[in-house]
């Protein structure tokens, strides 16, 4: 019971209901051991197998008040199960398998799926049977009528009319008809004609989605061509650029280089000659400076002479009274 107590509830409520039909025994008079050995089998059923109430459930159902006996247990379980494998072996021993609630749960499934095919199956087999019999009655009793009316018989008839009917027969059989009437025939014949219309409308559409798939399969190729082209052409472009990209980092570290050896050299230049004490005024940035500033003076020259060259012309003694006219010496 304490290992019953981690389990299921309702496996322990089955488990306590099973041991209180044991203990119903005694006081129905039966044997204290044959109890005691029933109390021991469904413990050890319960800890071996973990019965449960669903599973059992399975083969019938009961009430909360009703009290289990080995007899009620026994014919549940073991009646509907041995029964449809003593039926389906026959004489032939039954395997030996492992008791336990999920093999007798699968197998009385199987049983009453079993049976209810069987049953199916035999409404069908009388029903077919009964149909044969309707219909050898019915092809006796045209016998006798052409026997007898007519007087014609298998054995009379001639060799194509034989062939004839033979071929009747064998169509009617082939479109499954009751029978050889132009009742049954022409039924059977628009069926087909309309299977065979169904079947070339269907037959049209997939060569229509077929056409439609080679046409997408085309441009898929062409497509596919153009793409690997254009991935080629990225390729060589990829590798001519990686081996100008290597060239550039070469000479980019060339520059490097060089750059560096001329600013050491500058500034060795520039250590000499503040070592020498030379004039700063004659130095590359003093002359730019100075040339800047004679370019600016030059600049402001021009509008003067613009304004002089009206007395360019004039004689020196000329230029001389102008000037005095012009100028205030006070």
């Amino acid at each position: 019971l304490a290992l019953a107590a981690d389990e299921d509830h309702g496996s322990v409520v089955l488990l306590l209901r099973l041991l209180r039909a044991a203990e119903q025994l005694l006081f129905d008079g039966a044997d204290v051991d044959d109890a005691g050995r029933f109390k021991r089998a469904v413990v050890h059923t319960y800890l071996t197998v973990s019965l449960s109430k669903q599973t059992v459930s399975n083969f019938g159902g009961w009430s909360d008040g009703e009290i289990f006996t080995p007899v009620h247990f026994r014919l549940r379980l073991s009646t509907p199960v041995n029964s449809w494998l003593g039926s389906v072996f026959g004489d032939q021993p039954v395997p030996q398998f492992e008791v336990n609630t999920r093999t007798v749960d699968v197998l009385y499934q199987l049983a009453r799926s079993s049976e209810a095919r069987c049953s199916d199956t035999a409404l069908l087999t009388e029903d077919v049977r009964q149909k044969a019999s309707e219909y050898q009655a019915d092809g006796a009793h045209l016998q006798d009528v052409l026997l007898q009316g007519v007087g014609l018989s298998c054995a009379s008839l001639s060799k194509p009319a034989a062939d004839y009917l033979t071929a009747l027969v064998d169509n009617a059989m082939v479109l499954g008809v009751r029978d050889t009437s132009l009742g049954s025939f022409m039924p059977a014949m628009n069926n087909l004609t309309n299977e065979l219309l169904e079947a070339e409308k269907s037959n049209r559409r997939l060569e229509r989605e077929l056409k439609a798939l080679r046409k997408r399969l085309g441009a898929t190729l062409v497509l596919r061509s153009t793409l690997q082209e254009d991935i080629n052409r990225t390729v060589k472009a990829q590798a001519a650029e990686g081996a100008k990209a290597e060239e550039r980092l070469l000479n980019m570290d060339f520059v490097t280089a060089k750059a560096k050896e001329l600013s050491n050299r500058r500034e060795r230049a520039e250590a000499q000659l503040v070592s020498r004490n030379m004039d700063k005024s004659v130095t590359h940035q003093a002359v730019v400076q100075l040339s800047e500033e004679v370019t600016t003076l030059r600049q402001e020259i021009i509008p003067l002479k613009k304004k002089l060259e009206p007395y360019m012309d004039l004689s020196p003694a000329a230029l001389d009274s102008q000037f005095e006219m012009k100028v205030d010496f006070k």
